[in-house]
């Protein structure tokens, strides 16, 4: 399946390669959010292999006295290096890209002859060798140098800088890089990570001996919990995660670093119940005290989670006399959410096996979503993470118009992912963060979403009001340079 798509991919780009310029037409979907409306692999928002395929048509010079959108392309190259982006400063991202020129040109006129230095330094590998192709000739052009290669920036965490804007707390706020006049980017990733690689060490060591912890520590050649998986569990956390979403993401971990089952076998209950111990240990990092997501009275997590819960509450009580719960956006989008219920369907089929043999009869039971009758557990289940989602979305296109009132000539998006060109950076930078704060300084959206509940419940006395919020001001956002990194 990936070669297929990679064939097809590729086959698409061959075939796009010789135009001066081609465009993406977009779509919006339920909440707001913006997709490429081709279906194919080769769009912005595809995999690592399609993006790093795609550039701007229109390149922009870099270089001189533009220091700026050479910082900007340099500490993206370090970025896309996994070894140089964690927790590091724009100005460490930048040293970092200077210091290791000469492991960026093996890469870039060889990738194939450096495959594991290559492999070995990036998440994403064919974006990091795009970024390096364009950073060697970056170097071998100097001034004038034409830059065509888009340059991204992420949010820190976004649906929990979203829950820290709506329920104003600051505590929460500082851990996802809301606040200005920070010195380096907080890594609410990194740190979840190193509280769940203490917690499996403490397992495994020589008084308990866990066997389970053992294992996982083997799994982890490097013996720590890899950030990546951290960041899945705390990008659903926002969201409310479950411990059987926590064991899928185990099970995939396992598929990658131990395909063969050369620490935990493939076959019998093993992996299984390997896969359950890992999530019974997140789930125990996440409720504890010290951790940076727990989720008890008095823990970062915990004005999001009371947040959440208020969310599905309302928007099941709102649901029951209507086809679903409404809402407008700040942005002014007809945001519904409308989850039928799953029901099962009978299907009866007859096909003959041979030319003239009897008909073979099969019946097959099958699962419709139901467009009468909605399901209350999917509409609280799903409301938090589709409210958030109509919230990023909102501050995406006031960031955008603010981008297109300032002149910028392209940019790229994936959600909470923003890209343009290096010499672009700046001015897209500002634009998101005047965006969010536009967001949530003129806007209320809990309060308009309450109102909306209001509205189309049975009975509007049964909306509760929204919980208490704290005293953080979002226009501090204005000043934190890591907000989007």
């Amino acid at each position: 399946g990936k070669w297929l798509a990679a064939r097809r991919t590729l086959a698409e780009a061959e075939a796009l390669a010789g135009e001066d310029a081609f465009y993406f037409p977009h779509h919006c979907d339920f909440r707001g959010r913006i997709y490429p409306m081709p279906s194919s692999g080769l769009n912005i928002q595809g995999p690592d292999l399609a993006r790093s395929l795609l550039e701007f048509a229109g390149g922009q010079v870099i270089g001189g006295r533009d220091e700026s959108a050479v910082g900007w392309l340099a500490a993206y190259v370090a970025k896309m290096f996994k070894a140089a982006a964690s927790g590091k400063t724009f100005a460490e991202r930048i040293a970092w890209t200077r210091e290791n020129g000469p492991l960026l040109r093996r890469i870039a006129e060889d990738p194939l002859g450096n495959r594991q230095e290559w492999i070995a330094a990036a998440d994403q590998p064919w974006l990091a060798l795009a970024a390096a192709i364009e950073w060697v000739r970056y170097l071998d052009t100097g001034q004038g140098f034409v830059t065509h290669l888009p340059v991204f920036i992420d949010g820190s965490a976004n649906g929990l800088q979203h829950f820290a804007a709506l329920t104003r707390d600051a505590d929460l706020a500082v851990s996802v890089n809301l606040i200005g006049g920070q010195d380096r980017p907080q890594d609410i990733y990194a740190e979840v990570a190193g509280q769940m690689t203490e917690e499996l060490r403490r397992c495994a060591d020589e008084a308990r001996g866990d066997s389970s912890a053992k294992q996982w520590l083997k799994v982890f050649a490097s013996g720590e919990v890899p950030r990546a998986f951290a960041k899945r569990v705390v990008m659903t956390a926002a969201y409310g995660v479950t411990t059987g979403t926590i064991m899928s993401f185990a099970g995939e971990l396992l598929n990658e670093l131990d395909p063969k089952g050369r620490v935990i076998a493939v076959a019998g209950e093993e992996r299984k119940e390997a896969r359950v111990w890992l999530a019974k240990m997140v789930r125990r990092v996440l409720a504890s005290p010290s951790t940076a997501m727990a989720s008890v009275q008095g823990g970062r997590l915990a004005s999001a989670e009371t947040f959440m819960k208020w969310l599905g509450a309302v928007t099941t009580k709102a649901s029951s006399g209507t086809g679903g719960m409404e809402w407008t956006t700040p942005s002014g989008w007809p945001w519904v959410l409308s989850y039928g219920r799953m029901e099962r369907a009978r299907v009866d089929a007859r096909f003959r096996e041979a030319e003239g043999g009897p008909p073979t009869r099969a019946t097959a039971w099958l699962l419709e979503e139901s467009d009468t009758k909605l399901s209350r557990q999917t509409q609280r289940a799903s409301a938090p993470s589709n409210f958030i989602h109509g919230l990023d979305a909102s501050a995406l296109v006031f960031a955008l118009g603010i981008m297109q009132e300032r002149g910028v000539s392209g940019v790229g998006v994936i959600h909470d992912c923003v890209g343009g060109l290096a010499t672009e950076m700046e001015a897209i930078s500002v634009a998101v963060r005047e965006g969010f704060v536009m967001l949530y300084a003129e806007n209320d959206p809990v309060r308009s979403f309450y109102r909306a509940a209001r509205r189309q419940a049975v009975d509007p006395d049964a909306i509760a009001e929204p919980p208490e919020r704290g005293a953080f001001d979002v226009s501090e956002v204005l000043e934190s340079r890591y907000f989007f990194a």
